[in-house]
């Protein structure tokens, strides 16, 4: 009978674990967690800070109404969100989320150079959070 008992506890630890698991350790911090979990752009690389701030700015320009930086991190985690689906799901990545914007053509020009709606705004949150 005390195996039983035993069993039957640590089946349940176990069940409860992996139900509650997941959920634990997804992150529930605002939207700027969210905005700043992608990490930094990935055209910082290749064309340096000055020319990333530069396609951020133009992009606030052309955007005003996500021209501060509540406004853009709320876009974003928007679309993280969406992609994301259920709370415990994986993060989606920087590109998963480039990638779903081309492929559903939420596209923007900038500057002569045409990009993803998330990159765009990670350009612009890079713009808005980097002193010049």
């Amino acid at each position: 009978m005390h195996r039983r008992a035993f069993f039957i506890r640590v089946s349940g630890a176990l069940a409860s674990v992996a139900l509650v698991g997941p959920t634990a350790a997804c992150r529930s911090g605002g939207d700027a967690d969210v905005a700043t979990d992608l990490g930094p752009p990935v055209l910082l690389a290749a064309l340096g800070s000055a020319d990333v701030r530069a396609l951020g700015a133009a992009y606030l320009r052309a955007s005003p109404e996500e021209s501060d930086l509540v406004a853009i991190t709320r876009a974003i985690a928007s679309d993280v969100r969406a992609l994301r689906g259920l709370p415990w799901n994986a993060m989606p990545s920087y590109t998963a989320l480039v990638a779903d914007d081309f492929a559903n053509d939420r596209t923007v020009w900038v500057d002569g150079w045409l990009l993803s709606r998330n990159e765009a705004r990670r350009l612009a949150l890079f713009a808005l959070s980097t002193p010049s």
